[in-house]
């Protein structure tokens, strides 16, 4: 009737092309469906050993770091190669009375340096301190420039020498790096390699231990001067 609202229902259902193209599918997945499944077995056990065939175990150091920081890229350039390392050991001695330009503490520095560089697993031409041939001073002088190691080779524990000493170590600019800021103690530096000269990896807990035993032998002989 004229304006009155009605549904129209029409009989049958979605276009016959649609039907049919639906159906072809439906036929060829479900009526072959074993084979369809022994092909996508097939394939994802070829990506599997494809996959495997390029595992690694890798538990190394930088796989713990966010490589993409910014810090870390600095941390992992070749450029500073040469000034980083994970397996660092510092022994750090410091005199009782803060004043490390005594002749006791002298050589309890001199014992903790020379135990360090003998021990087992250690990167030797790695190991820094005042007694280490690697550490030492730049100056320009009238004639040109000087050189020369922090602590000389004929070094002996005067007055003289050891204010000759404190003057080097302002030259080498190492206050604060291998020396206190306020000229209380220092450090030795070593690096503990990754294998020893036998090929068997090295433990740096044990290695850590039996340093640490040695140098707190040789402190205790010195107990009123350094700790």
């Amino acid at each position: 009737m004229p304006g009155q609202l009605g549904t129209v229902f029409r009989r049958g259902g979605p276009p016959s092309g649609d039907g049919s193209l639906t159906a072809h599918l439906e036929r060829l997945i479900f009526g072959h469906r074993s084979l369809i499944l022994v092909v996508f077995s097939l394939i994802t056990a070829i990506l599997l050993v494809v996959t495997a065939r390029g595992l690694r175990i890798d538990a190394s150091f930088t796989k713990q770091l966010p490589a993409e920081h910014e810090y870390m890229r600095t941390y992992l350039s070749a450029d500073v190669a040469e000034f980083r390392g994970a397996n660092r050991l510092l022994i750090a001695l410091l005199a009782r009375d803060g004043n490390m330009f005594q002749p006791a503490f002298f050589a309890a520095l001199r014992a903790a340096t020379d135990e360090v560089v003998v021990t087992e697993g250690i990167d030797r031409g790695r190991v820094q301190s005042l007694f280490t041939p690697n550490v030492r001073y730049l100056e320009v002088v009238e004639d040109g420039i000087e050189a020369g190691n922090v602590i000389p080779a004929n070094f002996e524990a005067t007055a003289e020498s050891m204010a000759r000493v404190r003057d080097n170590i302002l030259k080498a600019g190492i206050v604060g790096r291998l020396v206190a800021n306020d000229f209380s103690g220092a450090l030795v530096s070593a690096v503990l390699l990754e294998q020893d000269a036998n090929g068997r990896p090295v433990d740096p807990i044990k290695v850590a231990h039996q340093i640490e035993a040695a140098c707190a032998t040789g402190c205790r002989a010195r107990r009123s001067t350094c700790a």
